[in-house]
């Protein structure tokens, strides 16, 4: 079941990315999300499957996760326009260093490319050794506020290490 969900959202993702809902494309988003399953199957499907309880906080997750990720993206194709349009000056952009705590690289995956996704942020690297990400942003004005609200929208990790010096303005 869980198998025919994932297909189905590979498929979703590839359909959106290509604009179409054309019936070769749902077969060929079907077709290529199903090899890449198969092909990757060592790495995505587990000998020891979660237990139900996991499996339901995901699926009730999902939906809160998706909406927090689309409002980023209006909010950060309002926030370049705005740049793009010399209607604000663009006065902070920066990397931000965003400590993270070792848990799953799954969560870690889906919250960096949840943030590389939005317009005027990405992620520049990824240190597995420190655990901190390397994010550029369009605006780090409040490096504090940046980075809580990192935390809390995609990280979801309480109590995590946050110091002043993991901020580098450009010049």
């Amino acid at each position: 079941m869980i198998l025919l969900l994932v297909i189905a959202g590979l498929t979703a993702v590839y359909v959106m990315t290509l604009g179409s809902l054309a019936w070769e494309d749902l077969v060929t988003g079907f077709a290529v999300s199903s090899a890449l399953l198969w092909f990757f199957r060592s790495r995505t499907v587990k000998r020891h499957p979660q237990s139900n309880a996991d499996t339901i906080l995901m699926l009730k997750e999902t939906p809160r996760y998706l909406a927090v990720v689309a409002w980023d993206i209006v909010v950060g194709t309002w926030q370049v326009t705005l740049y793009v349009l010399g209607i604000r000056k663009l006065d902070h952009p920066g990397i931000i260093k965003i400590y993270y705590d070792e848990e799953s690289k799954i969560r870690l995956g889906v919250a960096l490319w949840a943030i590389s996704v939005s317009p005027g942020s990405f992620v520049v690297d990824v240190n597995d050794e420190e655990h901190y990400i390397l994010a550029h942003l369009i605006d780090i004005s409040d490096p504090d506020r940046v980075r809580e609200e990192l935390h809390r929208k995609y990280l979801h990790v309480p109590g995590s290490h946050v110091d002043d010096e993991g901020v580098r303005e450009h010049a």
